[in-house]
């Protein structure tokens, strides 16, 4: 007869010893054979080396507690239990069940593509074992989303069907309710600028006209967000460089149907810009690059000039290689005076040239018409302003419905890329036909065809034929331009 078994939890954290006194009178043992028993789809050879004992081995309290630990850190088992017997070490295991199908039910705001796409980030997909300490978080993440988009009556649930052989299907049904609707909208702290005006702002509305068939008063978070970033981006556009959202608070109505939105700001007072400095490396061009500054001392603090000076000098290096310098504004703030020192600081980075550059989505175009149109070689420095003018060239020819240039760093090096350029063909040839009719010349007809793009060559081909009583013509066409 066996020896009292060692039982562990999904949750197992330490062994426990049971039964006949064995945690106080256990003796270590010589493990001459190791049986595993209840395998299904785990091989013997990965169960056996997912276990740190071996044959020959002398194993004790503490090492049986680490097997029991390293088989469930596997993620193959959801129960193990372990005995031995005249230096037989048995190990009794209960598999996962393997997740065979996944379904949802009663999901109208979220797509299924929506929901396996989470499913997969968190390692839960068809084929693959079943973990049933994750549903409980997975329920609550999905639950989240539902009290993100206003649905505070959303009710998720996972359930477990079990199919023959160890699988199982698992269904999420969703009981998703109404969306809470947004009753009022309040600014406390606002005194340059009235509650309307800043409301008007706003993508949530706590009112919507009768007649607005589009608008809704429906809260989602992360409306929330981007509209409280709409606040302070004006804030600052207006001179308040120190104004913040303070706090915010979204107060539920008890049957859980309406929504009350508070915004706390601090406004703080208007700034000046007493001095703006150019810092970093330069690349000797100072003077050019202080003489295209659109910020000038005296002016009042305005965010949005902030952010044009810094994506145009971005691009300014961008002309001459410099793919990715990092241009960063620093403010000294003096409050005292109500003024700030902007210290804008440029880093170009390094030169990146481009190695190759790859045509995709022509599939009748030929290469070579397209890249006679670039005007960005391989081999020479990246220059977005060539690459603009390259995309606006390839949109011209008239091919094409759609022009797009993707700079991809090449991996392991730091100053070279490969430039892809999409493209989406559309129709670039037409056709004519005519009928008509004279007293003298009778019945005439007219038929033309004009490719413009003949077997993606780029070159133009035509073909047209005429005929009436008189006189008959045909007309074949082929320009290389």
């Amino acid at each position: 007869m066996r020896f009292n078994k060692i039982f562990a939890s999904m949750l197992f954290v330490g062994a426990s010893f049971s039964g006949n006194g064995w945690a106080e009178s256990f003796q270590p043992f010589e493990v001459t054979d190791i049986q595993v028993e209840g395998l299904q789809r785990v091989a013997l050879g990965a169960a056996l080396l997912s276990l740190p004992v071996k044959v020959g081995d002398t194993v004790d309290e503490v090492k049986l507690q680490q097997a029991i630990k390293s088989l469930y850190g596997s993620t193959n088992f959801e129960n193990i239990s372990v005995s031995h017997e005249d230096g037989i070490l048995y190990v009794t295991v209960k598999e996962r069940p393997t997740i065979s199908i996944i379904s949802f039910e009663g999901n109208k705001d979220i797509k299924d593509e929506q929901l396996q796409e989470s499913l997969d980030g968190s390692g839960v997909k068809a084929g693959e074992s079943l973990d049933r300490t994750m549903l409980s978080g997975i329920e609550k993440g999905l639950q989240d989303f539902y009290y993100g988009v206003g649905k505070y009556g959303a009710k998720v649930e996972a359930q477990i069907i079990n199919l023959p052989r160890n699988r199982v299907e698992l269904k999420f049904k969703f009981t998703e309710g109404l969306a809470a609707e947004i009753r009022q909208i309040n600014v406390v702290g606002n005194t340059v600028f009235s509650d309307s005006e800043l409301i008007s702002m706003l993508e949530l509305k706590d009112y919507v006209a009768w007649w607005d068939l589009f608008g809704e008063r429906r809260y989602q978070k992360q409306k929330l967000q981007a509209d409280l970033e709409t606040i302070k981006t004006y804030y600052h556009n207006q001179g308040y460089i120190r104004f913040e959202v303070t706090s915010t608070q979204v107060a539920m109505t008890p049957d859980r149907k309406g929504l009350y939105i508070t915004i706390n700001v601090n406004e703080g007072e208007k700034y000046k810009v007493k001095e703006v400095n150019l810092i970093g490396d330069l690349m000797g061009r100072e003077e050019l690059m202080t003489s295209i500054l659109p910020i000038k001392a005296g002016n009042m603090y305005n965010g949005a000039d902030v952010t044009f000076t810094e994506e145009m000098y971005s691009k300014y290096l961008g002309r001459f290689g410099y793919a990715y310098p990092e241009v960063k504004t620093y403010p000294e703030i003096d409050d005292e005076t109500k003024e700030v020192v902007l210290n804008i600081n440029v880093k170009p980075g390094k030169r990146v040239y481009v190695r190759s550059i790859n045509f995709t989505g022509n599939t009748v175009t030929k290469d070579e018409v397209m890249r006679r149109e670039l005007r960005q070689m391989e081999g020479a420095w990246l220059n977005s302003a060539q690459i603009e003018q390259s995309k606006l060239r390839l949109n011209r020819l008239g091919y094409f419905e759609t022009v797009d240039a993707e700079t991809i760093q090449v991996p392991g090096s730091d100053d070279l890329v490969d430039v892809a350029v999409t493209v989406k063909e559309q129709p670039s040839g037409s056709f004519n036909a005519g009928v008509g009719y004279g007293t003298e010349s009778g019945v005439s007809l007219q038929f033309g065809v004009e490719q413009n793009n003949f077997l993606g060559t780029g070159n133009q081909a035509g073909f047209s034929v005429n005929t009436n009583k008189y006189s008959k013509s045909a007309n074949l066409s082929y320009t290389d331009p």
